[in-house]
């Protein structure tokens, strides 16, 4: 609620939610789900998410997380990929995978993903949001 109420007050500016969601908070057994409450910030057009579930996930789930498949999906569908960018936390996410197995966890696994989407994620957001 404070950062829509920051966001209602700057709504020009470019706002990222690093590291993701609180994952963890919302673990169910067969995945994460989170209440409908947790996307009202993403009503804001200007609002983006960094994609980092290795990290917080790592210790839980084997890669190539597939256990978080359903959640990467549903944060596309929810808040579009050219609003979402991934992110390593590296070298903390070494404790779990690789570098190239974090980053393939996008670029080879999720086949849901379209090529565009792939694209988005592991990039393209990221240089627009810098202004690229």
């Amino acid at each position: 609620k404070v950062l829509i109420r920051w966001m209602e007050r700057y709504p020009d500016i470019t706002v990222v939610i690093t590291h993701g969601l609180p994952w963890r908070a919302f673990l169910e057994d067969d995945g994460i789900r989170f209440p409908k409450e947790i996307w009202e910030i993403f009503e804001f057009p200007k609002c983006h998410m960094e994609l980092m579930l290795t990290i917080q996930m790592g210790a839980l789930w084997e890669y190539p997380w597939k256990e978080a498949e359903s959640t990467i999906q549903e944060c596309v569908n929810r808040i579009g990929s050219h609003r979402l960018m991934w992110g390593s936390d590296w070298p903390m996410v070494g404790r779990y995978c690789t570098y190239k197995q974090a980053v393939d966890q996008y670029r080879v696994h999720c086949q849901f993903l379209t090529d565009t989407e792939r694209e988005d994620i592991l990039g393209k957001t990221a240089a627009s949001v810098m202004g690229l």
